[in-house]
């Protein structure tokens, strides 16, 4: 089971230094959506690892693999097709759409 652990952080680190290779030289939302590409699910174990935790903000962390799940289909289109970066999103979802989101999610953690 170890190895199969090692095998897996591994590869993520790869694809981490692959991906920070990458989009080195593209704008700053390539950059940002790599690194929540990289870096939540980080955050999710290290949160999965710790005492209990709130709802409050243990529920806007889980439901954060929803933007994770299409931060991949994003970036592909924008490093394989130059396709250009929407004013006023983060990967490729709207400001607006994020803070509603984050704010219900809340709201959903402290009625559970």
């Amino acid at each position: 089971m170890r190895l199969i652990i090692i095998a897996i952080v591994s590869g993520w680190v790869l694809v981490a230094l692959a991906l920070a290779v990458r989009v080195r030289a593209c704008d700053l939302e390539a950059r940002l959506s790599a690194a929540y590409f990289v870096l939540w699910p980080v955050a999710a174990v290290s949160l999965l690892l710790q005492a209990p935790v709130p709802g409050v903000i243990a529920l806007p962390a889980t439901l954060g693999f929803l933007p994770w799940f299409l931060s991949g289909p994003h970036l592909w289109t924008r490093l394989r097709r130059g396709a250009p970066a929407a004013p006023g999103a983060f990967i490729g979802i709207a400001f607006r759409v994020w803070g509603w989101g984050i704010l219900l999610s809340m709201l959903l953690g402290l009625f559970f």
